[in-house]
């Protein structure tokens, strides 16, 4: 268990199915990237900023973990 927050970034709705970006296999229809550690929140903004330019909806969210989920016998 990390002591930093993790975050995720989700981009969906692309702006035009039709670019380039969509065409090579780039990027698919919905993006999403886990980003932890000490600049997790900086990295995981940057990301977000790039990907405005192909999606409408673009999130980036903090990561909760699930303590003792799947511990035998639980």
């Amino acid at each position: 268990m990390s002591k930093y927050t993790k975050y995720i970034v989700l981009a969906t709705d692309p702006k035009d199915v039709n670019d380039i970006a969509f065409k090579d296999g780039y990027y698919q229809q919905c993006e999403w990237s886990i980003f932890d550690g000490v600049n997790a929140l900086q990295s995981a903004d940057f990301f977000a900023k790039r990907l405005r330019e192909y999606f409408k909806e673009v999130q980036v969210r903090s990561v909760g973990e699930l303590a003792d989920a799947y511990k035998v016998g639980a």
